[in-house]
């Protein structure tokens, strides 16, 4: 069984647990609605408007996992004024408030620790510094290692 399906079992383990208790989220209904968007931006977007647009309304999603997915799903809620948490996604685009004002990611943003690693440098001496990353979401914020924002 993959990490993933693990972790989905789990999801669905918790989500059932919390249904069942009166003394939270009271006055509102918790179901998991699971898409496969396969890391397909548009497939991801078409997903997300077929979810807002059948059953009944949302009040917020988790995910998708991939950033480039996320980016597109988090304007299509963000339309709809449903919250969207993402607890993987690290793109730094996703950071613009005025285009997801209803996105709230809760895993560490790597381009905070910038002007600590700028300082670093600069009380060294150091002219130059090299990264290993590999091409994925992970480590890509990491290749802009130097930007300030």
């Amino acid at each position: 069984m993959s990490h993933v399906l693990r972790k989905l079992g789990v999801t669905h383990h918790v989500a059932d647990d919390i249904a069942k208790r009166k003394d939270i989220l009271q006055g509102f209904r918790l179901k998991l609605h699971v898409r496969d968007t396969k890391a397909i931006n548009g497939l991801a977007g078409k997903l997300m408007f077929d979810l807002m647009e059948n059953e009944e309304p949302k009040v917020a999603v988790i995910g998708p996992i991939k950033s480039a997915s996320l980016e597109v799903t988090g304007q299509i809620a963000a339309a709809y004024n449903v919250i969207v948490l993402s607890f993987i996604a690290l793109s730094s685009d996703i950071r613009n408030i005025e285009l997801f004002p209803t996105l709230f990611k809760v895993n560490q943003d790597f381009s905070v620790l910038n002007p600590l690693r700028i300082k670093l440098m600069e009380y060294f001496g150091w002219k130059r510094a090299g990264i290993i990353a590999f091409d994925d979401d992970v480590t890509l914020p990491v290749r802009h290692f130097f930007s300030v924002s």
